[in-house]
C-alpha cells in the first residue's frame, strides 16, 4: 500500500515538475521513481531521460531465493525503460552484465563514487583523542569495523575474527571497536558476552566526527557479503588506514592488483597493491589476514598507506564525480534530443 502511495505521489510530482532528467539510486527509490517516469514518458511527448545508479544490490545475501529471483526480474523489466544504468566499478558492472544479466553491458556506465575526502587528510591532528576518550592504550592495537549493523555486514563474522585473533598475535594487546548501530545491535552485544571478548569490544554507536575515529585506528576491517563501493574503506585509505576486507563487489577494484610476493604458508588471503582481500564468510582466514598485519613488518609500509591515499584521491573526489556526471548528464541529452 505504501509503495503504491508513493508511486502515486512520485508520478505527480514528475508530471508536474517536467524534468529533463529522473536519475534515481537505490532499490526501492530506484522501482519507484523509474516506474513513474515511465508512466510519466507515456502521457507526454517530450521524453524524460532517466538513469539509475546501482551502489550496491539486493540480489544476493538479504533475500531467500524465491525472493531475490523475483527481485531479478523486477530490475531486468526496470532496466527495458531505463535509459542508462551506471554501476560504481568496473566488478560491478560485470556482475550486473554477465553475472545477473540486468542488461547488456553497453548500457551501463562505470562512474565512480565521489566525496569530499579533505577532513580525512590531516586525521592525525586528532590522533589519541578516541583512545583517551574509551580508555585504550596507545600500545594497543585497534582494529575497527565502520557501517550499519545490518545481516549483510556480517559483524558476527569480525567478532569470530577478533576471537581467533586473540590466539594468534603473539601477546600483543588488542581491542576492536564497532562503529554504528542498527538492526543486528542487541545480538551482536549478547554475542560479544557469550564469546567471552567483553573486555575487548567496544560498541561505540555513530560517530558525527568520523575522522576522529581513522585518526586512531591500526586496521579498517569489513566483512560484508555482498557490497558496491564500500565508503569505509575509501575513507579508511584517505586516511592511510590499512585495510583487511572481504573481497565482495567493487572490493577488487579499489586493492588493486594482487602483488607477486604472498606469505609463504597456507593462508589463502591475498595481499594486494592497497589492502588485503579475504574470502568471504571466513573468519579464519580473516583473522590470519589480519594477524599478518599485526606481526609483519606490513603497519609500517608508510609507503604503501601514502599510495593507497593518492590513489583515492585521484579517482574518488567529489569534483571528479560532478565533472563524470555532467559529461554523462550532456551525453544523454544530446542523444535524446532534449
Amino acid at each position: 500500500y505504501k509503495d503504491v502511495v508513493a508511486l502515486l505521489k512520485v508520478t505527480k510530482l514528475i508530471h508536474r515538475s517536467r524534468p529533463d532528467i529522473v536519475h534515481s539510486h537505490t532499490s526501492k527509490a530506484g522501482s519507484v521513481s523509474r516506474v513513474a517516469a515511465f508512466f510519466c514518458n507515456i502521457l507526454r511527448s517530450k521524453k524524460i531521460v532517466v538513469i539509475h545508479t546501482f551502489h550496491g544490490n539486493v540480489l544476493y545475501g538479504y533475500f531467500g531465493p524465491i525472493k531475490s529471483f523475483m527481485i531479478l526480474m523486477i530490475e531486468r523489466c526496470l532496466a527495458m525503460v531505463t535509459d542508462r544504468i551506471i554501476a560504481i566499478s568496473e566488478s560491478q558492472k560485470w556482475e550486473l552484465s554477465s553475472f545477473y544479466k540486468i542488461c547488456k553491458p553497453n548500457k551501463i556506465d562505470t562512474i565512480k563514487l565521489g566525496f569530499n575526502l579533505n577532513p580525512f587528510l590531516n586525521c592525525n591532528r586528532q590522533r589519541g583523542r578516541l583512545r583517551s576518550k574509551l580508555g585504550i592504550s596507545p600500545d594497543s592495537v585497534l582494529i575497527g569495523i565502520v557501517g550499519r549493523m545490518a545481516p549483510i555486514k556480517n559483524h558476527k563474522m569480525f567478532l569470530d575474527s577478533a576471537k581467533l585473533l586473540m590466539k594468534k598475535s603473539n601477546n600483543k594487546p588488542l581491542k576492536f571497536i564497532l562503529v554504528g548501530d542498527g538492526e543486528e545491535r542487541t545480538f551482536l552485544e549478547s554475542y560479544v558476552q557469550s564469546i567471552g571478548l567483553t573486555n575487548h569490544i567496544v560498541f561505540h554507536g555513530w560517530e558525527k566526527n568520523i575522522s576522529m575515529i581513522y585518526a586512531d585506528l591500526d586496521i579498517v576491517a569489513l566483512t560484508s557479503v555482498n557490497e558496491g563501493t564500500p565508503v569505509s574503506v575509501i575513507e579508511a585509505m584517505a586516511s592511510k588506514v590499512p585495510v583487511v576486507t572481504t573481497g565482495v563487489g567493487g572490493i577488487k577494484d579499489l586493492l588493486g592488483r594482487i602483488e607477486s610476493l604472498q606469505p609463504n604458508r597456507k593462508e589463502i588471503f591475498k595481499i594486494c597493491q592497497r589492502g588485503i582481500l579475504c574470502p568471504k564468510n571466513d573468519p579464519n582466514t580473516f583473522s590470519d589476514a589480519l594477524a599478518y598485519m599485526i606481526n609483519s613488518e606490513y603497519l609500517s609500509s608508510r609507503t604503501r598507506f601514502a599510495n593507497a591515499q593518492d590513489y583515492v584521491l585521484k579517482n574518488y573526489s567529489v569534483d571528479r564525480l560532478i565533472l563524470d556526471m555532467e559529461s554523462l548528464y550532456e551525453k544523454l541529452l544530446i542523444d535524446n534530443k532534449v
